[in-house]
């Protein structure tokens, strides 16, 4: 019969039917060549005559096995190897029986060996029950082979236990091909939800990637021009306060695009870490102005504190994301209240700490606040802005450059959340 793949099965069940039938088999009759070996050794003891015809007998069982699974090996196609596994029991069960019709004559022993077949088989080989249906229906026929001529007749409920059986296992066999097949449709929904879902996030990426290239262009020409425009000199107040405030909100949306393009790089695996030692009052100073400028606006005080000569040994870029994301993050939940930027160092790292005493998070809350587009609700019932992923950029930033983070919160009173950055020992003569 032409080997070919069932209109009912996919080219991947047939595969994974292939494979599980080939190791099924194998693992089966080798455990079957071995209780035959210590029937052979026994029988031989009780039977002295029988030696070289259980000899023979085993030998062709051994030879039917290893020819089967050398031509097992050429190919796992299914359902070549069901067709071989079913030769090769039925090989088996009949050369046990004609060694019983004509030399031994006990019907028990090939009955419990014949019965066997069957049960085991349905539950290492998952071939489906149209294969073990006619492996049971062979079996049947080597039983009443097995019979010696002239012998007194089997009793009836021997076949009838012997056909119950067979229509047992072949039931059970159809049971576990349809669970099989359940299981794996389920598992390709799975795989194909997962490919989808890949295929969303590329195609997020690369839309947030090109959107984020797109708007940094104009932004910096807008940038460009207020800079000119704040060092011209302007005829009235309202002037220089409306140049003043394009600059912040100017900064800001440039942050945010920043922040956007290094989430994007964060998630594909592209956002290197380039260690250089600078100032981390220098580094943070742009955003000293920004933040008073955010907060003034909703009665917000800034205490900054950042010593002039503490050097850092790290990624410039990412250490002022990590702070400028924490401040934005408190002047979101803060109203008339202080934002405390500090920092310092120890023995071995400098540790960075933005403190506020706005609305504040609660204790079920503060594993959430690092998952992406995760946003808490005011306690105050006033709307919160931004996308959420602020403080997911800032933990994974924090794990790229080899830091550690930490907060502390009590609702109603305020979060501080402190940054600790990996000191080199060499910075330490710098600091001191």
């Amino acid at each position: 019969m032409k080997d070919r793949v069932p209109t009912d099965l996919g080219e991947g069940f047939a595969r994974e039917t292939g494979e599980l039938v080939v190791r099924g088999w194998t693992i089966w009759l080798r455990f079957y060549l071995l209780l035959a070996a210590t029937n052979t050794v026994i029988e031989w003891r009780g039977y002295p005559s029988r030696g070289y015809a259980l000899l023979t007998v085993y030998a062709v069982q051994v030879a039917i096995v290893a020819g089967a699974w050398l031509a097992m090996r050429r190919s796992t196609a299914y359902p070549r190897v069901a067709w071989i596994a079913l030769g090769g029991n039925l090989s088996i069960c009949f050369a046990q029986a004609l060694y019983n019709a004509y030399v031994a004559g006990d019907t028990l022993y090939e009955f419990i060996t014949f019965l066997s077949f069957m049960l085991v088989s349905s539950l290492f080989i998952p071939w489906g029950a149209r294969f073990q249906a006619a492996q049971n229906i062979g079996i049947i026929a080597a039983y009443w082979l097995a019979v010696p001529r002239g012998a007194p007749p089997v009793p009836a409920y021997d076949y009838l236990a012997i056909i119950g059986n067979a229509g047992f296992s072949s039931l059970g066999a159809f049971l576990v091909d349809q669970y099989r097949r359940r299981l794996f449709e389920q598992q390709l929904a799975l795989q194909k939800a997962n490919e989808d879902l890949r295929a969303a996030h590329k195609a997020r990426s690369v839309m947030l990637s090109g959107l984020s290239h797109d708007m940094r262009t104009p932004l910096s020409v807008i940038l460009g021009f207020s800079e000119i425009l704040a060092v011209a000199p302007l005829p009235s107040g309202d002037q220089r306060s409306a140049v003043h405030s394009i600059r912040r909100e100017g900064r800001q949306l440039l942050y945010l695009v920043d922040g956007v393009l290094d989430l994007v790089r964060l998630e594909s695996g592209k956002l290197p870490f380039q260690r250089t030692t600078f100032s981390l009052c220098e580094a943070l100073a742009p955003l000293r102005e920004t933040t008073a400028d955010l907060g003034r606006a909703r009665g917000i005080v800034l205490d900054w504190n950042v010593p002039e000569g503490l050097v850092v040994d790290s990624d410039v870029g990412k250490v002022r994301e990590i702070v400028r994301n924490l401040l934005s993050n408190a002047v979101k939940y803060t109203r008339d209240g202080e934002i405390r930027l500090s920092a310092a160092a120890n023995e071995s790292s400098v540790e960075i700490v933005v403190a506020d005493t706005g609305v504040g998070i609660a204790p079920d809350q503060l594993e959430a606040i690092f998952d992406p587009f995760h946003q808490l609700a005011r306690s105050d019932g006033l709307p919160v802005s931004g996308f959420g992923f602020g403080l997911y950029l800032v933990k994974h930033l924090v794990d790229v450059i080899g830091g550690r983070i930490g907060v502390e919160s009590i609702p109603g009173s305020g979060s501080t959340f402190r940054v600790w950055l990996p000191l080199e020992p060499q910075m330490l003569t710098l600091i001191t």
